[in-house]
Parts: structure tokens; C-alpha cells; sequence
């Protein structure tokens, strides 16, 4: 909560710009009470903005705040604000954050769809944390004010939360009350449908889920991309099941540009193969291999090629396919060990950030087509689709990104503190002014006390049209108020600048905000070392578990081309043995 703070200062300061920061330093402060909403409902906007852009970082810096557990008046974005907060944080997986967040929310919520929002993420909360019998329960309690998304994503979090406790009967019964074409429904008939696959063993049971969870997909992106992992999940059911022709129908089904295709090419090239259709089933292999082999299925097809060929008795061209799955294999391993090295020198920060280089694009770690890009940008597709290396890298770039905001923001202060300093020496060269200012000062602070007491007031007014025409006096006395201080201001600023006063004055208050920028800075980058190295061991684990993989198809092949070796060879010492009986035989 600490850091969130600190960013949120420091983003502030940064993004307003120093010198309105600084001008914004005043003793004489006036309350806006009457504002607030308008000012949550702005801050709402800006934050939602940032939220569908995927920015959770910038979203929470925004919205988080101290809680002082207090309920503000009529203010409806207040906890809007704060659930969007409890979103972000969800996002970011920073679970203590949603709990500080919920917290809050449970003793300042007053209207029942608010408190039945607290209780869902209360159970959303619960799930993330594994604590399943208390998801359960807060899952299971009427929430009738939740809107159709969130009762399904509720449906969602109860159901697996059951399937954790091996419990398929009651998560079948939480999905069934769950909106059609809902994406929710089917990533939940999904895993009901692994379950079955996974720890019951059954199979027609598997098949009828996810039936179920393809019809339930929609033709966004994401709904496409999940309908795809279904459909092959079917069709690999179906083939162990050796039901090859509704095998063959799944798997045709699935997108040729999603990323479940080069596994979807190996088994519906599989599939051919049993059947007989060598032929076939080689040249839809043939159609992985523009795939990077950290892409699941394209290693196994580089090996069902060569595999293919020898079936069809062409050992020749056998002997070249695996020449050249050897080839790929050995360059992969190469590429392996200077990742790793890359990494254990640079760390995962700079890995991250050569990799943008690399590729532009914006989503540049959920890149599918890898066929032209670099090793580096392959490698760390790989690692991305881990979920907890995904997440704390987000993490490690969002405040990585900070830092450099920060670092920005001193070199602001620097610019700002050279001109203020010759602006400094300037005015000290000119003659003090003796002007009087028109305003009082203890009299305009004596008209924002009683403005002040108004405002008290003002909370304990019954609902109605007294309260409006209330309103709209103390938003005119805010007004008046604000000339009066902005009046003051300039008026004093002119005063004491003659002498250099007021650059001084700017001058200490930068000097204090460069504290701040440092303090902020050096936890940021304290922050930012302690999640590269813990990357920077999970990277090297992953690493080296597709290093594994790989090496063992490395080492098939070339097994298998030397048995294929051995073969041709044995065949031609037939061949010669029986050429010389023959010639032998003709001789005598």
C-alpha cells in the first residue's frame, strides 16, 4: 500500500507539471465539499479510460487513496471509484491491495447493490487465494443486484472452487444457471470438461462439456481463440477414444491462424496417418513447421515428417527430414543457452525491453505468428505464456515505467530550479515595491471558516429543495472565494518577488519536492531489482524445462537416424550378400 501511495504522489507531481505543483502550495486552502462528486465523477472517467486499455497500474495510481472510514455525501462515484480500484488490483494480482480496498468498502457502503459488488469480489478475493469453502459460501448467497457478467463470473469462481474440492456434481450445478453465450460458461464447461478428461476418466461425459462450452463462445477474438482450445481438446479426446472421423471434425474445425493450430496440424496429421494417409497427413505436418518450436505440437511434427516418410519406404527423403529436425532442434538449443545467458547477465527487465524493440507491435508478448521474428522475441513468448512469469513481469514493466517517470520528473525540477534561480538573482536587482494589498488576509481566512461551518451545516439538511438552493449558495460563495485567493496570491506573489522573496520561497519548495522524487525513486528501483531477480530464477527454470524438451526430441532423432542408418545399411549388405551368391552361382 506504501508504494501505491508513493506512486500515486509521484505520478501526480509529474503529470500536473512542477511548476503547478509548486504554485499550488498555499496556506490558505479552501474546502470543496460540494465538489467532490464532480470531481470522483471526473476522476471515474479518467480512470476507466485507462482501465479497458489494459493500463492497471496507471488506474490504480489514480484511484488509490488513504481511507479514513468515512462515507462521503451524496458522492456515488466515491465507491465506484473504489471498486474499479479493487479491479485493477485484481488485474495486477496485488491481493492484499483488494482486501485494504473491501475493507474499506464493507464499513463505508451503504446502498445494497455497492454492498452486494464488496461481497462477490469478497468471494472473488477468496478463490484467487485458494480458500475454497469460503468462496463457496460467498459465491452461493443471493446477489440479485449484480449485474449478468458478474453473477456469471460469480458462477464461474463457485464452480471451480467445487471442482478444487472434487466436487463435479455441485461446480455442473453452479454452471447451469449461467447466462447463454457467456465466455464465462465456457471457459467453466471447459474445465468441467478437463475434469472429467483429467480425474474421472470419462470420456463421453468430457465430450458432452465441452459441446457445451463451444456453444457458449461468441465470435470475439478471445471467444474464437477459446473455441479453437476446445475444439482441439475434443478432437485429442476423440483420437485417443480412436473415433477418428469425429476426431478429424474437431480439429478441422480450429482457426489455421489461432494459436492452438500447429498442435491442431499435428494430431489431425496424425489422425490421416492411422488411417493410411501418409501422404496427407506429411503435408499438413508440412504446415507447422513456419511455427517457432516454443509453440506446443510444431517439435513433435518436425519428428512425425520424417516418421511419415519412412512409412511411405522413402528413406532417402526420411534421412533429410530428420537431417533437418536435428538442424532445428540443435539451433533452438543454441538459442536456449544465449537467452539464458542474456538473461543471468542483464536480467529480465532489459530481456523485456530489447524484446519491444524488437517487436512494435502492442501486444508484442501475446504475438502468435513467429515464423519471422527473432529467437528472442520467440523465447520470450514462451516464458509470457507462463501465468505467473506473465503477471509479475506486467508488474515489473508498469513500475519499471514509473521510475523512469520519476526520473523525468528530477530532471524537471532541475530545469525548473536553473530558471527560478536566475529569475532569483534578477529581482533582487530591482527596487522593493511598497504597494499595499487590497485583500486581508485574516479577514479572507475568516470568510473560508465560516464558509467552512456552512458546508457542516449544509450535511445535516433533510433531502429537498432546501438542500439544492443550498448547494448552489455555497458553490457561488466557492466562487467568490477562489477570485478573493487568486486576487491575494498574485498580489503577494508581486510583493515579495521584488526582492527575490518568492523565487526562494519556490526554490525551498523545489528542494523539498526533490526529496520526495529521490525517496520515490529509490523505491521504485529497490522494487523493480526485487521482482527482475525473482524473474530472473523463474525465467532460467522455464528456460530450461523447454531446453529438456527440446533435447529429447534432439536426441530421438537422432536415434532414429541412426537406426534408419543401420537399416539401409543391413539392406544393402543383403543386397551385396545376395548378389554375390547369385554371381557365385553363375559361376559354377
Amino acid at each position: 500500500m506504501t508504494l501505491i501511495r508513493h506512486l500515486k504522489e509521484g505520478w501526480r507531481l509529474t503529470q500536473l507539471g512542477c511548476l503547478g505543483a509548486l504554485l499550488a502550495f498555499s496556506p490558505y486552502g479552501v474546502a470543496d465539499t460540494v465538489d467532490d462528486e464532480s470531481a470522483d465523477k471526473r476522476l471515474y472517467q479518467e480512470a476507466k479510460f485507462h482501465f479497458y486499455r489494459s493500463d492497471f497500474m496507471h488506474t490504480l495510481v489514480l484511484l488509490e487513496n488513504d481511507h479514513n472510514g468515512t462515507s462521503e455525501i451524496d458522492n456515488q462515484y466515491h465507491n465506484l471509484n473504489h471498486l474499479l480500484a479493487a479491479e485493477a488490483a485484481f488485474k495486477l494480482n496485488m491481493l492484499d491491495s483488494v482486501q485494504h480496498i473491501l475493507e474499506h468498502l464493507e464499513f463505508t457502503a451503504r446502498e445494497a447493490s455497492i454492498q452486494n459488488q464488496v461481497q462477490f469480489l469478497k468471494g472473488k478475493l477468496a478463490y484467487h487465494r485458494e480458500q475454497w469453502g469460503q468462496a463457496i459460501t460467498l459465491l452461493s448467497a443471493p446477489m440479485p443486484t449484480l449485474s449478468a457478467d458478474w453473477r456469471d463470473e460469480a458462477r464461474y469462481y463457485r464452480a471451480n472452487s467445487e471442482l478444487a474440492l472434487n466436487q463435479s456434481v455441485d461446480a455442473a450445478t453452479a454452471l447451469s444457471g449461467i447466462s447463454s453465450q457467456s465466455l464465462w460458461g465456457a471457459y467453466g464447461y471447459f474445465n468441467l470438461g478437463a475434469r472429467y478428461v483429467n480425474k474421472e476418466n470419462s470420456p463421453s461425459k468430457a465430450l458432452v462439456a465441452f459441446r457445451v462450452a463451444a456453444t457458449l463462445t461468441d465470435q470475439t477474438p478471445e471467444g474464437l481463440e477459446l473455441r479453437d482450445h476446445i475444439n482441439l481438446e475434443a478432437g485429442k479426446l476423440a483420437l485417443k477414444g480412436k473415433d477418428h472421423d469425429k476426431a478429424l471434425g474437431f480439429l478441422q474445425n480450429v482457426q489455421a491462424t489461432g494459436t492452438a493450430a500447429p498442435t491442431a496440424i499435428l494430431y489431425y496429421g496424425l489422425a490421416q496417418s492411422i488411417q493410411g494417409r501418409q501422404r496427407t497427413a506429411i503435408q499438413t505436418w508440412y504446415r507447422a513447421k513456419r511455427y517457432g518450436l516454443v509453440v506446443p505440437g510444431v517439435a513433435d511434427a518436425f519428428m512425425a515428417i520424417a516418421y511419415g516418410y519412412e512409412q511411405e519406404k522413402l528413406k532417402a527423403t526420411a534421412i533429410d527430414a530428420y537431417l533437418e529436425a536435428i538442424a532445428a532442434y540443435e539451433r533452438e538449443l543454441r538459442h536456449i543457452g544465449e537467452i539464458e545467458k542474456e538473461i543471468e547477465t542483464s536480467g529480465v527487465l532489459a530481456l523485456l525491453k530489447k524484446v519491444q524493440t524488437d517487436d512494435t507491435s502492442v501486444e508484442w508478448f501475446l504475438t502468435s505468428e513467429l515464423a519471422s521474428n527473432t529467437p528472442r522475441v520467440a523465447l520470450t513468448y514462451y516464458l509470457m505464456n507462463d501465468p505467473d512469469f506473465f503477471s509479475q513481469a506486467r508488474v515489473l514493466l508498469e513500475l519499471s515505467n514509473s521510475a523512469d517517470d520519476v526520473g523525468r520528473g528530477l530532471q524537471r525540477l532541475d530545469a525548473l530550479a536553473s530558471v527560478l534561480k536566475k529569475r532569483s538573482v534578477q529581482a533582487g536587482r530591482q527596487p522593493r515595491s511598497t504597494g499595499n494589498l487590497p485583500v486581508n488576509e485574516g479577514s479572507l481566512n475568516q470568510l473560508i471558516t465560516q464558509r467552512n461551518a456552512m458546508v457542516e451545516e449544509f450535511k445535516r439538511l433533510p433531502e429537498g429543495v432546501i438542500k439544492q438552493a443550498a448547494t448552489l449558495q455555497i458553490k457561488a460563495l466557492d466562487g467568490e472565494l477562489r477570485m478573493l485567493k487568486s486576487r491575494y496570491q498574485n498580489l503577494s506573489g508581486r510583493t515579495t518577488s521584488a526582492n527575490g522573496g518568492f523565487y526562494q520561497e519556490q526554490l525551498r519548495a523545489i528542494d523539498a519536492l526533490r526529496v520526495q522524487f529521490r525517496q520515490l525513486q529509490s523505491e521504485l528501483q529497490a522494487q523493480v531489482a526485487d521482482i527482475d531477480q525473482g524473474l530472473e530464477t523463474q525465467a532460467v527454470k522455464l528456460l530450461n524445462t523447454h531446453h529438456d524438451y527440446i533435447d529429447d526430441f534432439f536426441v530421438r532423432s537422432q536415434l532414429a537416424l541412426v537406426t534408419l542408418y543401420d537399416e539401409i545399411a543391413v539392406t544393402d549388405l543383403k543386397k551385396s550378400a545376395e548378389i554375390r551368391l547369385d554371381q557365385q552361382g553363375g559361376g559354377q
